[in-house]
């Protein structure tokens, strides 16, 4: 038998204050289990079978009949059936006990209504705090740019080539080629050619 808080003075399987479900609506077949035990294995009835017809239980109303079919459409048989099974341990006992409590367990999972959102205005602390936070920002990102503008300042300076100054005769390479004797010969008054001596 499962332990006394499983089941209610009546016999009733306690899910809870409002839902319990009789023992005669409950189906337990026990089967062979596979798995590790050595000669243990598939010679005792070990694996414990639970199966509740939830469609056709007293124990529902109607509203609660809807609300398991919804929350439990993929664990219900073509029959309305909800199985539990346990194969845990090597005792019958232990494993019954298993299987009933998750079933209670599901079932009570399955009964919970979430509650309905209700859309709430921010308070004027949280409108502050959010606007303090903007300021906080705005003013680390004019720092930051302000502080990247004097960076890029520097290297500018640090990259321009300092002036040179030359006295006398600028050499070559220093605004331009320097210019080689003409080889055209020298033109007089005139526009004539003067020979040479």
């Amino acid at each position: 038998m499962p332990p006394r808080e499983v089941w209610d003075q009546e016999g009733r399987l306690f899910v809870n204050a409002r839902v319990r479900i009789p023992a005669a609506e409950l189906t337990v077949k026990a089967t062979r289990a596979g798995g590790p035990g050595g000669q243990h294995v598939n010679t005792s009835s070990t694996r414990v079978e639970v199966v509740w017809g939830m469609r056709t239980s007293n124990a529902l109303s109607d509203t609660q009949r809807a609300l398991l079919e919804q929350n439990l459409a993929s664990k219900l048989d073509a029959s309305g059936g909800l199985r539990v099974v346990a194969a845990d341990t090597r005792s019958q006992t232990q494993n019954r006990v298993l299987a009933l409590t998750r079933l209670a367990s599901t079932v009570r999972g399955a009964l919970v209504v979430p509650k309905a959102r209700k859309a709430t205005k921010p308070s004027r602390g949280q409108k502050e705090q959010r606007l303090n936070e903007k300021k906080r920002r705005s003013h680390v990102k004019r720092d930051r740019q302000h502080r990247d503008r004097g960076e890029a300042g520097d290297r500018t300076v640090a990259a321009a080539p300092a002036p040179q100054l030359f006295e006398g005769r600028r050499p070559a390479g220093a605004g331009g080629r320097r210019r080689g004797p003409s080889r055209h010969p020298r033109r007089g008054r005139g526009g004539r050619l003067s020979r040479g001596r």
